[in-house]
């Protein structure tokens, strides 16, 4: 699981990632001041980059101290749905493709793994 979030009124931006792997649950959370580049999402080791709006992301981990790392990419397959709460935001939902790594073990996934 990946997500990231903007708060302006706290001037904050937050991301985190949680891998379970053989039922060892890891959590991965970051936090950064919020510029005024709202296109700038990288938070410590970890980054989304939007390739095409609504269509595809990038979303990367450097190393880290966990020992977790990925490099993925998001291809939406629904349009993203808005999210009516006080501070708003989107859901997408598609398939996604990539390695990730966690320790010495690598996984590589494929779209056809969510046909």
């Amino acid at each position: 699981m990946i997500g990231f979030a903007f708060y302006p009124n706290l001037g904050t931006v937050e991301s985190f990632t949680i891998v379970n792997l053989r039922s060892q649950h890891t959590t991965l959370r970051a936090h950064r001041a919020l510029t005024a580049n709202r296109f700038d999402m990288r938070v410590g080791p970890l980054e989304a980059q939007l390739v095409a709006p609504f269509q595809e992301s990038r979303l990367t981990l450097d190393d880290n101290p966990h020992s977790i790392a990925y490099d993925l990419r998001w291809l939406d397959t629904k349009r993203s749905v808005a999210q009516p709460t006080l501070l708003g935001g989107y859901e997408t939902f598609g398939r996604i493709e990539g390695t990730v790594r966690v320790g010495s073990e690598e996984f590589t996934l494929t779209q056809a793994d969510y046909a």
